[in-house]
């Protein structure tokens, strides 16, 4: 649904504006939004707010019903658990799933920097991994309803 991120920030914005209301429209839970985590989007310059907001909306996508709140400091998302959690650092993206999660998409991560404990590094200069991303979610989902 989300086209991969280059950095041409006035347009992704205006992207990320109507995708939120098409979620809205389509019924995601876009009200479990908590506004530490919006403050803490806010605090970075456009670009990284553009994917940090992208990757907000890939985490309701898959999981609308999941809750959001800022835990450790970072945006976190909980479902029968903790699901994921991202953070923003001045060149990469830290999204942090779980052990099994990066080893189910071990394949996927091909030129992307991981560790086996739960940790991948997104570059900010290129394109956001929306199915590698989407995939770590739905499997920390599965994860956390067999547990």
């Amino acid at each position: 649904c989300i086209p991969p991120l280059f950095f041409n920030h006035a347009s992704i914005l205006n992207l990320l504006l109507n995708d939120c209301a098409i979620i809205n429209k389509r019924g995601f839970n876009m009200k479990s939004t908590n506004k530490d985590v919006t403050a803490y989007i806010q605090r970075f310059d456009k670009d990284k707010q553009a994917i940090l907001n992208t990757l907000r909306s890939l985490v309701f996508q898959a999981v609308p019903q999941a809750e959001e709140k800022l835990s450790w400091g970072v945006p976190t998302y909980y479902l029968n658990g903790y699901l994921i959690q991202f953070a923003a650092y001045e060149h990469h993206l830290g999204f942090y799933s779980s052990p099994a999660a990066i080893q189910h998409c071990k394949s996927m991560l091909d030129g992307i920097p991981f560790n086996n404990k739960n940790t991948i590094q997104l570059d900010y200069r290129k394109p956001l991994p929306t199915d590698l991303i989407r995939e770590l979610i739905l499997y920390r989902v599965s994860e956390n309803q067999h547990s």
